[in-house]
């Protein structure tokens, strides 16, 4: 589809030539753009290579075909001696530092779930097997419940019971200075 004898499209303007009807380029370089683009092209491929390319594929492929063949001239203009595969690895690199990137993120989460889970099962166990965490005792508490110690004895009477809890029954500890010694397990 030629733009007609008014305007030639992109690669015909570039080339200098007139634009017939029958133009493989018209099609794909726009006569404002076009030119710019075809340039890139004809310096790597060649004019006349693209071309026999073009007209060898499917009408439906040429599309695709043009654009990656533009791509890569313009890759090739920037880097002659690599093109598109310094972008390839770029984006390899890109991909594999991604990868550590989310690797790191689920250990991070693996083991943030790991404690909110221990944490959560030992608050059951403390919830269920003695009943919460005990309070502490005030000084006029521990003489209530103890008489032989005196608020002297804590200093700030803001200890726990002198009975250790085993969840069956309450097993007080030996006085200070006594010889009593705890049976082993």
């Amino acid at each position: 589809m030629a733009s007609g004898a008014s305007s030639p499209c992109g690669a015909c303007k570039f080339l200098r030539r007139r634009c017939v009807p029958e133009c493989v380029f018209s099609p794909y370089f726009c006569s404002d753009h076009g030119p710019a683009i075809f340039a890139a092209i004809h310096k790597v491929f060649g004019a006349s290579n693209v071309s026999k390319l073009l007209l060898q594929l499917p009408v439906h492929q040429r599309f695709a075909a043009v654009f990656s063949i533009a791509y890569e001239a313009q890759a090739r203009m920037e880097d002659p001696i690599y093109g598109c595969v310094s972008y390839i690895i770029a984006l390899q690199q890109q991909v594999l530092d991604l990868r550590a990137e989310v690797m790191e993120a689920k250990a991070l989460h693996a083991q943030t779930q790991y404690l909110l889970n221990s944490m959560n099962s030992r608050n059951q166990w403390a919830t269920t097997t003695v009943g919460g965490p005990p309070e502490p005792f005030s000084a006029a508490d521990q003489n209530a419940t103890n008489p032989q110690y005196s608020g002297d004895h804590f200093n700030d009477g803001g200890f726990l019971p002198p009975e250790m809890y085993t969840g069956e029954e309450a097993v007080p500890f030996p006085a200070e200075g006594s010889n009593m010694q705890r049976d082993s397990p």
